[in-house]
């Protein structure tokens, strides 16, 4: 019987064998690559195999056919230039409505993967039952850098966006340049190139950008002047990309009432311990300190920079009141500016004058001019009171103040002199 049984379990054997392996591995056909899908059916729309950077969704798509739902798969998109790759989470063929035919897809955001996402070349992979089933490659363009705008403001936004356009500036303002381009691209530089009112550069400004960043943002020039105020005229600004000038923009600095030579504050500086006293211009500032011995009262300003200042001191260390040794004083204690303006004497006038008709001073005034024929002027008050000399002297580039201004300030100042 035993020898009967294994000739016909053998034979079954043999007859089922077909049966268990007559099922069909799951088929595929090529891995697509396109920038849409059909919602409904997830076929392949616009396919293509190169891609701008700004493109927002690229998908992979491939057809399947006799699957089971125990099958499972995912993707892997590589950088093929950086290595850098996006695993999608493992699927279950399961939640398909058909195992039987459809399409498996896969979508690479490429906002949302920023700034994984660089130009370069890229490959997408599909892994069905942990096996290699298909690849695709694909390539995402590297794009060139456009400039969006080019804007002159007054103030900027803290992106660098300009947030008060305008072509028109005072001369106290600082002068601002946006520009804006679609994407930071590496070894892309900017150079501008500021021009003042004669056609004499003023400024040259360099930026070179060291690193790639596919988003739109804007780069930002300033110009202040050095001086602390423009003169008024027509200006321009050169800008040029990689060395090609591609924009030149106008503007212009109107004529400003500064206001610099108003006392309506009664703003008074006193000391006690030297006992004087005298008033400073509104919005000016002071700075105490003592040089080589002598006590100084320094007065600033609104902008630091700007070319007018003065300055108040007792000159202890001097004796000698004659008008021959107080003329010698100006060129005295200003030497190391005259030196380093290279300045030329062209005018002196001396006076006299009195204080509430109690103080007498004597008066110096000199008039300079530079290399760049600005005028300069240095006006000088000596004053003796308690056999101590007082000297209040000032600093002007003419050619951007006023001598009505520099005299109202420089008067005002002397006549609110008190010595308690």
């Amino acid at each position: 019987m035993k020898r009967l049984l294994f000739p016909i379990i053998f034979l079954i054997i043999i007859l089922l064998f077909p049966l268990i392996s007559c099922r069909k591995e799951a088929g595929f056909d090529s891995l697509i690559i396109c920038e849409e899908i059909n919602e409904k059916t997830l076929e392949a729309v616009k396919i293509k195999d190169i891609f701008d950077i700004d493109t927002e969704e690229i998908y992979a798509v491939i057809k399947y056919r006799n699957a089971t739902q125990k099958d499972s798969y995912f993707f892997v998109w590589t950088n093929i230039n950086t290595g850098g790759k996006i695993t999608t989470e493992k699927y279950f063929l399961a939640n398909k409505e058909s195992p039987e035919s459809g399409n498996l897809v896969s979508v690479l955001k490429l906002k949302e993967e920023s700034p994984a996402i660089t130009p370069g070349k890229y490959k997408v992979e599909l892994i069905y039952n942990n096996k290699l089933k298909s690849t695709a490659f694909f390539e995402i363009r590297r794009p060139e850098l456009e400039i969006v705008s080019m804007e002159l403001a007054g103030r900027l936004n803290e992106d660098g966006s300009p947030a008060e356009i305008t072509r028109e500036f005072r001369q106290t303002d600082s002068l601002y340049l946006s520009i804006k381009v679609n994407y930071m691209l590496k070894d892309n530089g900017f150079k501008v190139r500021w021009f003042d009112n004669k056609n004499k550069i003023l400024k040259e400004n360099l930026y070179v950008i060291n690193k790639d960043n596919f988003k739109n943002q804007y780069i930002t020039f300033t110009l202040q002047s050095g001086t602390g105020l423009f003169q008024d005229g027509n200006y321009e600004v050169d800008i040029y990309l990689n060395d090609k000038l591609i924009k030149t923009l106008s503007f212009e600095i109107i004529k400003t009432e500064l206001n610099l030579s108003s006392f309506s504050k009664n703003t008074e500086y006193s000391n006690k311990e030297k006992k004087f006293s005298f008033n400073i211009p509104d919005n000016w500032e002071y700075l105490e300190f003592e040089n080589e011995g002598q006590f100084q009262v320094q007065i600033i300003p609104p902008l630091s920079n700007m070319e007018i200042g003065f300055l108040f001191m007792v000159a202890s260390d001097t004796k000698d009141f004659s008008e021959d040794s107080l003329s010698k004083l100006p060129d005295k204690i200003l030497a190391s500016f005259i030196s380093e303006k290279e300045l030329e004497e062209k005018e002196t006038g001396t006076g006299y004058g009195t204080i509430r008709n109690e103080i007498e001073y004597y008066e110096i005034k000199k008039i300079f001019a530079d290399q760049n024929n600005n005028e300069w002027l240095l006006p000088f008050c000596f004053m003796v009171h308690d056999n101590n000399l007082y000297i209040l002297y000032g600093i002007i580039n003419e050619t951007m103040f006023s001598k009505e201004v520099s005299d109202e300030i420089f008067y005002g100042i002397i006549d609110s002199i008190n010595f308690n």
